[in-house]
């Protein structure tokens, strides 16, 4: 007669258990993509909506085992939850959302801006020059022959151009470079642009360096190794933050390219104190942009001061690349 007993409290403990592991993954996670604290980021590397579904999966199990109406309550709390946790934390869900309302219209001057990952250094304008753009970020430049033939063939005789060793900025108007150390040649490049029309902006494009891709999470080594990924990273920004706060206080600043670090991360808390990230406001449809084919981290952003309102901010697939490209459409206020 004390088996059946015993039955029902072993099925009872086991639904309960995969019911407070799901909402208990599913508040760290909360947790995690709030805060991104460095010692988590193995986790936050991945897109946020991986994980709602192994935290679903436990959550439909215990669904399938019950029947108490107590407990059926307790897993719609947790769902709830997951529920909260996707329209909160997944960025793509409001870009998608912003795509169905129409644009507004503004009467400030216009300014577009694209950011492009050319992985290869092809020198090849085609993947550029349709989308008609006033001010180029490039990383993973090729040659600076090639490269003054792309500034050419989308800006013609009008082109501007400041190259370093990765990252390169061509302008239709005259850029100026800004003397950097060897070191962060290697990853950024600064200039100082006016414009055919007149106006004058502060421009880093840059490329940080590139993560490891690292999937054994039950590996000590993967969580060491990215988070020391991490610390590298923001030494990189925290020299482009003293960049950027050296510039004239009244200038217009336009900061872009390949962060190598997906939207949200930490490192980008060291640009907000002067700069906002131009697709969380104006972000349009799916902007993930690493990979070009099945695109699953906004990798590449385009960050500006307070002097520009960013009208739309679109992913295109690209030709010649691993990533797509960033258009930014920008009006001065």
């Amino acid at each position: 007669m004390t088996m059946p007993v015993l039955s029902v409290s072993v099925s009872t403990v086991l639904r309960g258990s995969l019911m407070i592991l799901s909402g208990l993954g599913c508040v760290l996670l909360m947790l995690c993509y709030a805060l991104r604290p460095d010692s988590l980021t193995a986790l936050t590397v991945f897109p946020v909506w991986v994980w709602p579904g192994p935290g679903l999966f436990l959550l439909m199990l215990t669904w399938f085992r019950s029947s108490a109406r107590v407990y059926k309550l307790c897993m719609a709390a947790v769902g709830l939850l997951w529920l909260s946790y996707i329209l909160v934390f997944t960025e793509e869900l409001h870009s998608l959302a912003r795509s169905l309302l129409p644009e507004e219209i503004h009467t400030g001057p216009a300014l577009r801006v694209v950011s492009f990952n050319s992985e290869l250094g092809l020198g090849d304008a085609s993947d550029v020059k349709p989308y008609m753009p006033d001010i180029v970020l490039l990383q993973e430049s090729p040659g600076s022959t090639a490269i003054e033939k792309m500034a050419y063939e989308v800006f013609g005789a009008e082109a501007g151009v400041a190259s370093g060793l990765d990252a390169t900025i061509f302008a239709r108007g005259t850029v100026i470079p800004a003397p950097l150390p060897l070191v962060s040649r290697r990853y950024f490049t600064e200039a100082r642009v006016r414009l055919t029309t007149g106006i004058e902006i502060g421009i880093i494009s840059l490329h940080l360096q590139t993560p490891p891709v690292r999937l054994d999470l039950w590996s000590d080594g993967a969580w060491t190794q990215l988070r020391a990924h991490r610390a590298r990273q923001r030494r990189q920004m925290q020299v482009i933050s003293e960049r950027i706060a050296a510039m004239p206080a009244n200038m217009p600043i336009i900061v872009g390219g390949d962060f190598n670090a997906p939207q949200g991360d930490a490192i980008f808390e060291l640009l907000k104190p002067l700069l906002r990230d131009s697709f969380a406001e104006a972000g349009r449809g799916w902007g993930d942009t690493h990979r070009n084919d099945l695109p699953v981290l906004r990798l590449d952003q385009v960050w500006i001061t307070d002097h520009f309102g960013a009208a739309a901010v679109r992913a295109y697939r690209t030709e010649q690349s691993d990533h797509r490209l960033v258009v930014c459409d920008l009006w001065f206020r």
